[in-house]
């Protein structure tokens, strides 16, 4: 009989164990956020999340302003079209170009928070809808 209760115990403090270490670890998922932009106007705009103005400065001056945009994890929007940038929660930088060779049409912040998705729209002047 000792030995079934021995047994017994050694089973359950094992499985106390197991789930603690279960619980301790890992940090917990992290769910990254979305700003989804979607181009409300009729012809291609381009948008981007993040850019710094050094960046903005050297697609400028590139020999090709659209590669070097998307080069820079900028995407081309045509009309209807929705792009999705991961990011993490806080605050971001939202910029749009017909042709960055030209500079901006509009540069706003953006706040997302933890695991949100925000949508924001670009109307046909190529300004953000916030």
């Amino acid at each position: 009989m000792t030995g079934n209760r021995r047994l017994f115990v050694l089973s359950a403090l094992c499985i106390a164990l197991t789930a603690t270490s279960a619980f301790a670890g890992g940090g917990g998922s992290k769910r990254n956020s979305t700003i989804r932009i979607k181009n409300d106007g009729s012809t291609p705009v381009g948008v981007a999340v993040g850019l710094t103005n050094a960046q903005l400065s050297t697609i400028a001056a590139a020999s090709d302003p659209i590669a070097a945009w998307t080069a820079a994890g900028g995407k081309v929007l045509n009309a209807g079209a929705t792009a999705d940038f991961k990011v993490r929660e806080g605050t971001h930088r939202v910029v749009t170009a017909f042709d960055p060779a030209d500079g901006l049409v509009d540069d706003e912040q953006v706040l997302v928070g933890r695991g949100q998705i925000r949508l924001v729209p670009v109307n046909a002047a190529g300004m953000l809808v916030l």
